[in-house]
């Protein structure tokens, strides 16, 4: 509820920056939701292009600099391509709580009527 939320507004600022009421019970869940779909098609995108301008002869390092100038230019782009162009796949998130987040996305797409991969 609102009135909660603006009472522990000033605890949760401590935690992170940025902070907003999403409405009722869930609604924060379906938000974290987004985002790990968002995050999941966009790595999809991020890994499928480095892969391409690999097998074109494109240089990564001077490709992944101007791409990521662009439009297509994203957190996940900034932090992990170079990674990834160096060959370290280490994962930068617990793959298992991405997984069980993965599951509950599907599970409320199919509860929603939404056919998502």
């Amino acid at each position: 509820d609102r009135t909660a939320f603006d009472m522990v507004s000033p605890l949760l600022a401590v935690l992170g920056k940025n902070i907003r009421f999403m409405g009722g019970p869930g609604m924060g869940q379906h938000t974290k939701m987004t985002n790990q779909i968002l995050i999941a098609s966009g790595m999809i995108g991020l890994v499928e292009g480095l892969l391409y301008a690999h097998k074109a002869g494109l240089d990564l390092e001077t490709t992944l600099a101007v791409v990521g100038a662009g439009a297509a230019g994203s957190w996940s782009l900034a932090n992990y391509a170079p990674r990834i162009i160096k060959r370290n796949f280490d994962p930068g998130f617990f793959v298992d709580h991405f997984v069980k987040d993965m599951g509950i996305a599907l599970e409320e797409s199919r509860r929603m009527g939404l056919a998502l991969p």
